[in-house]
């Protein structure tokens, strides 16, 4: 049987840091900072950087701004980089603050994993719906 996990950010931890959205190098808004969240394959020409929403102790796994980018530590890239060479890409980036790399991660892929006709709880939208 597989398994399937949708990782998510405690809010509000105390001492804890948290990014904001992605920009260019020289602060300039990214034209889609969504496209990181979409299960695809992305090309990316610049180098980023991730500005400090409230500063604190930095973690492995981060979701970035509204946009929800995940940023990853050197030691969580190097655990992606073995077990999912051909499903993620890596990119390198700069965080306000600190030394270390970091990486947005960029899952290129989806997969279904609701059964819909056994979960009462999740709902379908289609465009109809609005």
């Amino acid at each position: 049987m597989r398994r399937f996990f949708d990782l998510k950010s405690d809010v509000d931890v105390p001492g804890r840091w948290y990014l904001s959205d992605p920009t260019g190098l020289s602060g300039e808004e990214i034209d889609d900072i969504w496209r990181f969240t979409d299960g695809r394959p992305v090309e990316v020409h610049e180098r980023m950087r991730l500005p400090l929403f409230k500063p604190g102790k930095p973690t492995d796994i981060e979701f970035a701004g509204a946009g929800q980018t995940t940023v990853v530590s050197a030691r969580v890239a190097s655990v992606f980089r073995e077990m999912a060479p051909d499903d993620v890409q890596l990119f390198q980036v700069e965080v306000e603050g600190e030394v270390g790399p970091y990486f947005v991660l960029n899952v290129m892929q989806t997969r279904r994993c609701i059964d819909d006709a056994a979960c009462e709880e999740a709902r379908l939208w289609m465009p109809e719906d609005g």
